[in-house]
């Protein structure tokens, strides 16, 4: 891996020295760990390496035209304090990109709970289709709250009172279901 003595003017002009579609890591020789990244369209990314659990990752820190290279090296220095301290900096963007949407739960609600389980499958789904995945469906499912489920339920209960408790009732078994 080469190895150079980034500083500001020369962290916007390294050279691209790879295949098309390529990565090229410079590492720094002041930090361990912390590099630049080329890629072939002129874009670069200060990166720090690190390893958890026996897991070795590489973390974008931040684009090079956008970051000066002072406040990535402090970027860098913070994540390798959290990983000193056994923290990995990046389990919460992993949790969040392995968290289900609204849409995939209600499927998953509906095929392995409410059709084979319930004589009211089918009246489930077409209530959690028809007013739940329209209005968060693209969301992620640990980020909605009782409010957003209120609203939809007081949009729709001003025309269907009755429904809209149903609907309710429904998305709350849908969202505690396992």
């Amino acid at each position: 891996m080469p190895t150079a003595k980034l500083r500001q003017d020369t962290a916007r002009t390294f050279a691209y020295a790879g295949e098309r579609n390529s990565q090229r890591i410079y590492w720094d020789d002041d930090i361990p760990c912390f590099g630049l990244r080329g890629y072939g369209a002129d874009r670069r990314t200060y990166v720090v390496s690190y390893r958890v659990k026996y897991r070795k990752r590489l973390a974008t820190l931040g684009r090079a035209d956008a970051l000066t290279l002072s406040e990535a090296r402090k970027k860098a220095r913070a994540f390798l304090g959290q990983v000193a301290g056994g923290e990995d900096p990046q389990a919460d963007e992993d949790a969040l990109k392995a968290a289900s949407t609204v849409k995939t739960l209600v499927e998953t609600y509906v095929r392995k709970h409410a059709n084979p389980k319930k004589q009211s499958g089918r009246a489930d789904e077409r209530y959690l289709n028809s007013h739940l995945v329209p209005n968060l469906g693209s969301r992620l499912a640990v980020t909605i709250t009782s409010a957003d489920i209120a609203d939809i339920h007081c949009a729709y209960g001003a025309e269907h009172p009755c429904a809209a408790n149903r609907f309710r009732d429904r998305a709350w078994r849908a969202a505690a279901a396992p």
